[in-house]
């Protein structure tokens, strides 16, 4: 079980990491340089944003002007039921993990159009998780850093599937995606995910919506008012 960390410091999710990577690293292939000139289509994270834009657009920025509408996120009081994320097992395989999550979740979104469901995120670094994990990191030490991922919506068990399978077996990822963020491809098997995993009080752990799935596809945030998808995700 994690422990609670207090402080009101934010943190940089998995996805904002891996997005500001993506786009200010040289690519490693190819098939990274196309993907990052993929179609991007632009939504506004509420329709309180989308309106405050309709009246006043020049407090936004250009990629405003091409969101089609906004999305319904989901929320809950409630503890909810998460996939735990060994952040060491997958730094020793990957240079980073959110598109691996990004694909999954674009496979299982475009198999699932009529699901709208929210995926929330919680760090547990510096204090770290002492469930079990499979990783090397935690096998030697005892521990490991976790990112706790919770779903509010339907189909919530398929979806920690998804995410699951995309980070230990890479189900519905595109090899080159993979192969463009290796670090080390003999530690791909040892990339650990618990699922489930612990309950976790998403609104007292400040948890932060990572990615999203409504229309078909999956959504990630751009900025603190903009969420976009990429159509090769759900290619």
């Amino acid at each position: 079980m994690p422990k609670v960390d207090s402080t009101t410091e934010s943190r940089e999710t998995p996805l904002a990491r891996a997005v500001k990577e993506c786009m200010l690293a040289k690519p490693k292939t190819s098939a990274t340089r196309k993907e990052l000139v993929m179609t991007v289509e632009y939504k506004f994270k509420s329709r309180r944003h989308y309106d405050a834009y309709q009246n006043d657009p020049a407090i936004f920025g250009d990629e405003a002007k091409s969101a089609s509408g906004w999305l319904s996120f989901r929320r809950t009081n409630e503890p909810v039921l998460t996939v735990e994320v060994d952040e060491h097992s997958i730094f020793l395989a990957l240079q980073e993990w959110g598109a691996l999550v990004e694909h999954g979740l674009g496979a299982f979104a475009k198999a699932h159009t009529d699901v709208v469901a929210t995926m929330y995120a919680y760090h547990t670094g510096p204090s770290p998780s002492v469930n079990a994990s499979d990783g090397d990191h935690h096998r030697e030490f005892g521990w490991h850093n976790a990112c706790f991922l919770g779903v509010v919506g339907r189909d919530k068990a398929n979806i920690r599937d998804a995410i699951s399978n995309a980070l230990t077996a890479q189900a519905g990822v595109p090899e080159e995606i993979v192969e463009a963020r290796l670090r080390d491809r003999t530690k791909l098997k040892q990339v650990s995910c618990r699922n489930p995993s612990d309950y976790i009080p998403l609104r007292q752990f400040r948890s932060t919506p990572a990615w999203h799935i409504e229309d078909g596809r999956c959504w990630a945030p751009a900025d603190n008012v903009l969420w976009f998808t990429r159509e090769s995700w759900s290619a």
